[in-house]
């Protein structure tokens, strides 16, 4: 087996795996984050979806006079699935919806932006953003370039991971 000395394992290199790779890099930056990848040229499910990223009180929604807000957020989510969801969970993602969204746009460079016309999913005012293209594939190419130009973020493509140990798995 190959060993890894890293601080820091993320499996698939996808829509959320750059993500995070993304948010550990920018938010703590002393850490040595491994990408794990079975192989880079295979579409994932985000290069396939359409990407729409719902936020709530992005200056995006303010610019197009729309007021929103996490609680407005979260309360569709609760009608939506019908209170079947970690309420702490949701609420967080909630609350950090609008901040995340500016830093994929101010940081990691993501063009997005409001996407008005998206209104039929469960959503009772406009909040879902996207890529101008509204598409996937040049969401995927701005978190990679990000990540990739990450002097402590190593991908490995072409990789299968069959096990983790550490100090730390969660």
């Amino acid at each position: 087996p190959h060993w890894l000395d890293t601080d820091v394992v993320i499996v698939g290199a996808g829509g959320t795996g750059l993500t995070a790779a993304a948010a550990i890099a920018t938010n703590a930056p002393h850490l040595r984050v491994t990408l794990i990848e079975r192989d880079l040229s295979v579409a994932c499910n985000s290069a396939i979806a359409s990407n729409f990223i719902p936020a709530a009180g992005t200056r995006f929604q303010r610019a197009a006079g729309i007021d929103d807000s996490p609680d407005l957020l979260l309360a569709d989510i609760l009608k939506k699935n019908k209170g079947r969801v970690d309420l702490r969970l949701a609420r967080a993602i909630c609350d950090n919806s609008a901040e995340t969204l500016h830093w994929l746009v101010d940081q990691v460079g993501v063009d997005l932006e409001l996407a008005p016309e998206l209104t039929w999913l469960g959503h009772s005012v406009v909040r879902m953003h996207a890529h101008p293209e509204r598409g996937g594939p040049p969401v995927l190419a701005a978190l990679r370039g990000f990540v990739e130009a990450c002097t402590k973020v190593e991908i490995l493509d072409q990789t299968i991971c069959t096990g983790l140990t550490g100090d730390a798995l969660v």
